[in-house]
């Protein structure tokens, strides 16, 4: 979706006066990417606007030797 694409702002007349770079959800994007998940949004009839985002858990043995082998 453009929504993720760096520096894309949507151009609605609701939003009129709403600063910002159009960096925010190209950030999150890369950065859920990265951890393995993935971020979406959602537009119900409602009207609003759901962003919302997933990541795989790692169970708590896994975390604790993956910390243990960077020295942590």
């Amino acid at each position: 979706a453009r929504l993720f694409d760096q520096f894309y702002r949507a151009h609605n007349e609701t939003i009129t006066g709403v600063e910002g770079t159009g960096l925010g959800l190209s950030i999150v994007r890369e950065t859920v990417d990265t951890m393995g998940g993935r971020a979406w949004a959602e537009f119900p009839e409602s009207g609003e606007t759901i962003f919302a985002f997933s990541l795989p858990s790692r169970r708590a043995e896994d975390a604790a030797a993956a910390g243990t082998k960077r020295g942590e």
